[in-house]
């Protein structure tokens, strides 16, 4: 398995085929997946909760779902799509922290938008490389190896000036 979270994808079949998924078991269901183990969640106020104590004015990690599409509310596995955060809370309020989803009974960690931003850049940032390559091999090249850059305009003026 690697290291980066986000190349990670966890499903349990058995859960799903006892108890299926719904929003009333998703947070149920992501405490089982590695993800939960990752991100300290045997720390956090949900298992607290699940453990029966009262987290109301704690602070710590917390795990809350923010979507649930119409598949997850009626417990249809398949089309399902959960959203999950990680938060912190604390008395000064709570700080989001990463992004998950369960898609189909299926467990990802959302890209951020900056790993986002920085794929994209990337990928333009090889296309223009590729493109400058390309180009510069098409150039007639001097012994030097730089492009030969020949100006036709001073030519054209020494014919046309000549008479």
């Amino acid at each position: 398995m690697s290291l980066d979270p986000h190349q990670w994808s966890w499903r349990d079949e058995a859960f799903l085929m006892r108890e299926g998924l719904r929003v009333q078991n998703a947070l149920e269901y992501f405490s089982h997946s590695e993800f939960y183990r990752f991100f300290d969640g045997q720390k956090s106020l949900l298992q607290m909760r699940r453990r029966g104590i009262d987290t109301v004015g704690l602070s710590g990690t917390d795990f809350r779902i923010v979507y649930a599409n119409i598949a997850a509310k009626v417990g249809e596995v398949s089309g399902s799509l959960i959203v999950l955060q990680r938060v912190e809370v604390s008395s000064g309020g709570s700080d989001a922290k990463e992004v998950f989803y369960i898609q189909g009974g299926t467990v990802f960690l959302s890209p951020t938008v900056a790993s986002v931003l920085q794929g994209a850049l990337s990928d333009a940032s090889l296309s223009l490389k590729d493109q400058h390559e390309s180009l510069t091999m098409r150039l007639p090249f001097g012994q030097d190896r730089r492009p030969v850059v020949t100006h036709a305009l001073p030519q054209l003026s020494s014919i046309l000036f000549s008479v």
